[in-house]
């Protein structure tokens, strides 16, 4: 690589070098069937976005370890919840959620911790449809500033879980406690990225943002009619633009569970 050559026999720089190395690696080794054991190939079950983004909440805020522990944990508890996890989650009651988080440990993580993480999951899936949407509103919130955003979307799942949950939930990582975040960003990249390798979530490869569109969706899934920032005399969400993002938010409704 280092006799590497651009044009008329111009030496070529060190960025030029790395960048040539990089492409052939990545056309090397950016391919599916390279992904296994990554915890990204939980994801390939689920065709459907709302499903999907379920599935790689849980798979990346159980990114620690070995790659192949993490698959065992994530698909054990996957398929408790059947094929549609975020339909599962949106009906399911507490002997529903007892029975996915029976006899649950991985590493330091426990039973009761998985319950309050689904619990938080379920509660936004029923006030906002989506998991695209409830980050779309800690994003407009933040005024988007995404550290604060995520801190506002781990408040919304500690909301929705119980009183009697864990005190602290080592699942949600929290950009103002100090943490580095890396499974909130592995989450993020999965559902932003959408190639041969990230299958994306929502309408990010339809849309073609290029900065975070699965959080800066001008179309997400219409909200149900009983959501508190669904317009009740059409049954559609309430949209407004806002300066500096490249699509439409939702407005804030109020009395949500923001934090």
């Amino acid at each position: 690589m280092a006799n590497l050559q651009r044009g008329q026999g111009r030496p070529v720089d060190a960025p030029d070098r790395l960048r040539d190395f990089l492409d052939i690696v990545y056309q090397r080794y950016h391919r599916r069937e390279m992904v296994p054991p990554d915890p990204l190939q939980c994801l390939y079950a689920y065709d459907d976005p709302g499903e999907r983004e379920v599935a790689a909440l849980l798979a990346a805020s159980l990114a620690v370890g070995r790659a192949q522990s993490i698959v065992h944990q994530v698909s054990g508890v996957l398929s408790r919840m059947g094929p549609k996890p975020a339909s599962f989650l949106k009906e399911a009651d507490a002997e529903d959620m007892q029975r996915v988080c029976r006899g649950f440990r991985y590493r330091f993580f426990a039973e009761d911790e998985l319950r309050a993480f689904l619990e938080g999951v379920r509660a936004i899936l029923r006030l906002w449809g989506s998991l695209e949407s409830a980050m779309a509103q800690c994003l407009a919130r933040s005024q988007g500033d995404v550290l604060r955003a995520l801190d506002l979307f781990a408040g919304m799942l500690e909301c929705g879980a119980p009183d009697e949950g864990p005190r602290r939930n080592r699942l949600l990582a929290s950009p103002a406690g100090g943490s580095a975040c890396k499974r909130w960003h592995l989450f993020l990249r999965w559902m932003v990225r959408c190639d041969a390798v990230d299958p994306a979530g929502g309408r990010a490869c339809s849309l073609g943002i290029s900065s975070f569109p699965w959080i800066l969706t001008c179309s997400p899934s219409p909200a149900p009619a009983t959501s508190p920032h669904a317009d009740t005399a059409t049954s559609r969400p309430l949209w407004k633009s806002r300066k500096g993002f490249d699509g439409c938010v939702p407005t804030i409704p109020s009395g949500t569970i923001f934090p």
